[in-house]
């Protein structure tokens, strides 16, 4: 299953810097749908910034999109991500800052150093990814990270 997910995530460098305004800030009320299939691994590399872009996942032969719409957010606890099992297993985490993507699927989030739970969902009929991810201030400011989401079975 890691092999799929890094297939599904892609580093770039040489691109802007994070932009706070990316995304709109999500309500408390806005929830990750955790009811399909719960994609997770750890991504390999260090970030300086956790930002990026949601696209949807193209079909053999054609570009990926943009999502608009999609609900990324940013929890502590790790450790709490790498053994929960259910939705209650995860009330121990704490939400640090949560982002619906506009037209151009971007997202942005620049914390403190440390490692951090990243999940990636869109309404009830796409799959939710989950991604654990390492912030230092030493990684490659500009890389950033492609999210490409793919509706549910």
């Amino acid at each position: 299953m890691l092999n799929l997910v890094l297939v599904y995530l892609v580093l770039f460098s040489a691109l802007r810097d994070s932009d706070s305004s990316a995304c709109k800030v999500a309500g408390e009320h806005e929830h990750t749908a955790w009811d399909h299939a719960l994609i997770q691994a750890v991504y390999p590399k260090k970030l300086a910034t956790v930002h990026g872009v949601v696209v949807v996942r193209a079909a053999p032969g054609q570009e990926s999109a943009p999502m608009e719409g999609a609900l990324v957010e940013l929890y502590d606890h790790l450790e709490v991500a790498l053994s929960a099992k259910t939705d209650s297993d995860r009330e121990h985490q704490k939400r640090l800052a949560a982002c619906v993507t506009s037209k151009d699927g971007r997202f942005s989030f620049d914390p403190k150093p440390g490692k951090y739970e990243l999940r990636c969902s869109n309404h009830n009929d796409w799959r939710c990814i989950s991604l654990i991810v390492e912030v230092t201030k030493t990684a490659d400011k500009k890389a950033r990270l492609t999210l490409e989401i793919q509706p549910a079975d």
